[in-house]
């Protein structure tokens, strides 16, 4: 994960120094032209971004930059003392909140993490999501289904499929109408459950023969 830290006040810019120093492939950013230039600049060439500032100038100047929680940075908020970690932007597929805890480890401060899967101890599906290796194909009722699991306390799950341990707040259904989450090899399952989480494992790969009549001695 490459990251970059930036801060305005004296203060500010001796933490970040220590930062970049321990904290692996991380360096110590320059602000050129205001934070805002700077951030811009920045955005597409680093994983995350570490602002030792005000969490209110960073917001208005990331938010014209936000483009979806899959690319995006994950973007930290600290103050030059390093009491509070804010892990502001792209927590779970960002890294942005295991970076906060490894910056609040360092600081001696406090990590605030407000994802409410963290804060609440249930599956962030997201994570178990890209963990296993599969694919959604109907991405927006992630949030809502989501959004079930933390109210509710568990989600019902069906699979077509051998599945190893899940996690404890999956509840096994038998059938498919029954379930917030499907796991099948079929995609057709968008259109006849629509209220339903669809996962397909990713199991195609495509390959350039190149040789004819190549027998497998040959490889």
């Amino acid at each position: 994960m490459k990251t970059v830290v930036l801060a305005l006040t004296i203060g500010g810019r001796r933490l970040a120094a220590r930062l970049a120093a321990d904290l692996e492939n991380c360096e110590m950013g320059e602000v050129r032209g205001g934070i805002m230039a700077t951030i811009k600049r920045l955005w597409s060439l680093y994983d995350g971004l570490i602002c030792i500032m005000a969490s209110g100038i960073v917001v208005r100047a990331v938010a014209p930059l936000c483009l979806d929680k899959k690319i995006d940075p994950c973007v930290l908020v600290l103050d030059e003392k390093g009491q509070f970690v804010i892990s502001l932007l792209a927590g779970h597929l960002g890294g942005g909140n295991r970076l906060a805890c490894q910056v609040a480890a360092m600081t001696g401060g406090a990590a605030v993490i407000t994802t409410a899967s963290d804060v609440t101890g249930h599956t962030a599906l997201d994570l178990w999501i890209r963990a296993n290796n599969l694919q959604l194909k109907n991405p927006q009722r992630l949030t809502g289904i989501s959004a079930k699991l933390v109210n509710e306390g568990q989600v019902s799950f069906f699979t077509s499929l051998p599945c190893g341990r899940l996690p404890a707040d999956f509840k096994v259904v038998a059938e498919p109408a029954l379930a917030d989450i499907i796991l099948s090899w079929s995609s057709h399952n968008v259109g006849q459950y629509p209220e339903a989480l669809v996962l397909c494992p990713c199991n195609l790969y495509l390959g350039l023969g190149c040789n004819r009549g190549t027998t497998a001695a040959d490889f």
